[in-house]
């Protein structure tokens, strides 16, 4: 399991995204949690042996988990 901070820009703001991934295998299954959640909700799907032949990539969206939240960033849906 590798985890990492990306470091952003996108129109002139700066962004972080934390994430954990594992290769595992050519398929690849992507985790996005709902609001209010974090990459750590999908953890135990790392130790599952049915899922150990597919790479496996969860991120935090920004404000939630490990990122900081900017200050001026719009969490409307």
């Amino acid at each position: 399991m590798n985890k990492s901070t990306l470091h952003i820009e996108l129109e002139g703001k700066s962004f972080e995204l934390s994430s954990t991934f594992r290769e595992g295998g050519e398929d690849l299954l992507l985790f996005v949690h709902g609001l209010g959640c974090s990459k750590e909700a999908f953890l135990p799907a790392w130790e599952e042996e049915r899922l150990k032949e597919y790479s496996l990539l969860a991120f935090d969206l920004v404000g939630f988990g490990e990122p900081s939240k900017p200050e001026d960033f719009s969490y409307t849906v």
